[in-house]
Formats: C-alpha cells, structure tokens, sequence
C-alpha cells in the first residue's frame, strides 16, 4: 500500500511517498522511477522529496528519508 501527497508553499514544493510494509528508501525511489518531481521542476521552487515507511500494524511512522534535489 502506498500514498502520495504533494504539499506547496511559497518557497517549496514537497512530495510525499508514504508506504506501508516497505522501506523509505524504496518510497524515495519511486519518486524518481515515476518522476513525480518532473512537472514541478520548472516552476522555480525547491522540490523536496519525503520517502517516509509507515507501520501498517501501528499506523505509525517508521523512517524517513529526505533528497533536496529537483532531479
């Protein structure tokens, strides 16, 4: 199971990929395999990526990780 959020602000574009049962790494990655971050790249702001691992049986947060890229 797996989520995406994208969350804007004056300054900043932040991508979310939430997964359940695996791990934030592969979550970042698919922010990059399905480049998600491509049509934000032209807008001037900086892309944030949040690969974030969720515990489905605690519904809590695991990990995260963070790429400050806007490839």
């Amino acid at each position: 199971m797996h989520y995406r959020n994208i969350i804007a602000n004056f300054a900043q574009i932040y991508i979310f990929e939430l997964k359940a049962g695996d791990t934030a790494a592969n979550a970042l990655k698919q922010i990059d395999d399905k480049s998600y971050a491509i049509p934000y790249q032209s807008d001037g702001r900086k892309v944030v990526k949040v690969g974030v691992s969720m515990n489905a049986d605690t519904r809590t947060v695991d990990e995260w990780k963070v790429s400050n890229g806007n490839g």
